[in-house]
């Protein structure tokens, strides 16, 4: 198994129904797997989100500083995925740890950016799953947040979303070998 520590990939302008030709064809699969992660109240990631108000609160704090007249990003806003520690020889992280949102103030419009923090992913299969379900939560993130702000004097959108995988690992297999060398040179272009 081949691993990359701290991948990163920035996608400028995201948007979930803007998938590759060659994802088309399972975009059921990827709308299951954003439904089990974080579109469903009780999803893998929703779950965590929501305990102790987490994404209520972030959302109030963003829109606060958005009405508040003041342009500054916020650096508290931050939702943070908590370990799972059934007792002291069960420690079982999961594999998204933080999404933190910033912002960005130009003109006058509000470009909110977001930054995926995610522990260990798979290459050929967790990628593409787990990035579409970053920018399809992100998306509604920032529904919620204009809903909240309106009227607002400032137009609101989605800005870059930055995808860190903190361990990207891959099987050594030929086939799946291109296919990750493919993901890496059309994410780094």
């Amino acid at each position: 198994m081949l691993e990359l520590i701290d991948f990163k990939i920035v996608l400028s302008t995201p948007n979930s129904s803007d998938l590759p030709d060659y994802y088309i064809n399972d975009e059921q699969l990827l709308d299951e797997y954003y439904n089990k992660t974080f579109g469903q109240e009780d999803s893998l990631f929703r779950k965590k989100l929501t305990k102790d108000g987490q994404i209520e609160a972030l959302v109030k704090h963003v829109v606060q500083a958005l009405k508040g007249g003041k342009n500054f990003a916020t650096r508290r806003a931050v939702l943070v995925v908590p370990n799972v520690v059934e007792d002291e020889d069960n420690y079982l992280p999961l594999s998204l740890i933080s999404v933190w949102l910033a912002p960005r103030f130009v003109k006058n419009q509000v470009v909110i950016d977001y930054s995926y923090s995610w522990r260990t992913v798979e290459a050929v299969v967790g990628l593409p799953l787990s990035m579409y379900a970053s920018v399809k939560f992100a998306e509604e993130i920032t529904d919620m947040i204009k809903e909240k702000v309106i009227p607002c004097e400032y137009s609101i959108g989605m800005g870059a979303v930055s995808y860190v995988a903190h361990s990207l690992h891959m099987f050594l297999e030929i086939e799946s070998m291109d296919i990750v060398r493919g993901i890496i040179n059309d994410a780094s272009i």
